[in-house]
């Protein structure tokens, strides 16, 4: 069988769309917040947070930010 490559496609009506991506967990950053605070929420570490958001250790987070979970 021939390998396909690219995007995987969804048949919509008479035009195929983009598949959707699987759903990703995010958090809304609330006012007084921390990493620490969120993480121990969700029960993941800090450096698990910073690695999926793409942050540096420097760098802070802000109301209303969206970070992701998984």
């Amino acid at each position: 069988a021939p390998k396909a490559y690219g995007t995987p496609v969804r048949k919509t009506g008479n035009y195929a769309a983009p598949a959707q991506p699987s759903s990703r967990a995010f958090h809304l950053v609330q006012e007084g917040e921390s990493l620490y605070s969120i993480s121990r929420r969700y029960g993941i570490t800090t450096d698990a947070i910073r690695q999926l958001n793409h942050l540096k250790t420097t760098d802070v987070i802000v109301p209303f930010q969206k970070l992701y979970l998984n």
